[in-house]
């Protein structure tokens, strides 16, 4: 795994051709039109040296074992893979700007350290316990994505190509959280630049079956720019209230990034004490491990990853830290 110690300050692109990141590799390549097959597209940009697929902004690993800690564990391994097969979208954890590689890395290590409880009692001072972590929907009790997302989703009507899937889901005794992480990308989402006014109308029609949990129409949330926070909160508040527990949705982001979301999206929903949004970032979750009695190597390789970890180069070819760790 490449972090900020191992690449280049500045990525070096000149006319036609890229250089590889990796600092000390001079291998050169030759850029070629988007418009060729996506999968011949990235090989021509690959360094056989290093096994990374290298874009302008940022670069790509040939093998998912270079961008994950922990997966070279057997039990981990196998779990993984059950995981990537019900997950959509599986090849975005090759990306070294990927905020689900993040997230499995992070609360991966949570769980196996049995931290995760901890962590989330700090955010709402009641204990945590009995818990089940679930990744994209992946149940590791049931072997299969859980029942309780499969109902909720089709309560509103969603297809399984187009179904919400937190990023990560915590079930415990007596409350459930779902956890949107986001990295690089923005909570907000511009819906009708890219759907017709008749796809709007369906989702309006679809999710309003949920508005005993909002506060605004359906429409005017999307119209804000937070159709995706909006799905979960209200698959979420189903769930809990099918399954009698607190719901909380934990927004997690970079500690600089999106400071009003809690007040922005909040003023669209119905929070009470047993349902809130809530921002986090992952900067907190860096200091909560720092501060643990835990003392071992895998703790070392957590904290290291946190302080090396890249989000790719900026627009000026600047390499870019992901967190704020001071």
């Amino acid at each position: 795994m490449f972090g900020f110690d191992e690449l280049k300050e500045k990525i070096e692109i000149q006319q036609d051709t890229i250089v590889c990141p990796v600092i000390g590799c001079e291998n050169r390549f030759k850029k070629r039109s988007k418009r060729e097959d996506k999968k011949e597209y990235f090989d021509s940009y690959l360094c056989e040296k290093h096994k990374i697929k290298i874009t302008p902004t940022t670069f790509i690993y040939e093998n998912l074992r270079d961008n994950l800690l922990w997966y070279d564990e057997t039990k981990t391994k196998d779990f993984l893979d059950q995981i990537i097969r019900a997950k959509r979208g599986a090849e975005q954890l090759h990306h070294d700007n990927s905020e689900d590689a993040v997230s499995w890395n992070v609360f991966r290590f949570l769980e196996k350290t049995k931290l995760l409880s901890g962590f989330l009692e700090g955010l709402h001072n009641s204990l945590v316990k009995n818990l089940e972590v679930i990744y994209w929907s992946y149940s590791q009790s049931q072997k299969k994505v859980w029942n309780e997302l499969e109902k909720a989703r089709g309560q509103f009507g969603e297809i399984s190509q187009r179904s919400s899937e937190p990023d990560i889901i915590v079930k415990s005794d007596k409350a459930l959280f779902f956890i949107e992480a986001k990295l690089t990308a923005q909570n907000k989402i511009d819906f009708n630049k890219n759907h017709t006014s008749g796809d709007k109308a369906e989702r309006v029609g679809r999710y309003s079956h949920g508005d005993r949990f909002l506060k605004q129409p359906v429409g005017n949330i999307i119209d804000a720019g937070y159709y995706q926070l909006m799905r979960f909160w209200l698959i979420g508040s189903w769930i809990a209230d099918k399954e009698n527990l607190n719901f909380y949705l934990l927004n997690l982001v970079r500690k600089n990034e999106e400071k009003d979301i809690e007040s922005e999206f909040g003023k669209h929903i119905k929070q009470n004490e047993k349902n809130k949004f809530m921002r986090v970032n992952w900067e907190d979750i860096y200091k909560y491990i720092l501060n643990t009695s835990l003392m071992d190597e895998e703790k070392d390789k957590m904290l290291g990853y946190f302080r090396n970890k890249t989000i790719g180069y900026n627009r000026y070819g600047k390499l870019q830290r992901a967190f704020l760790i001071t």
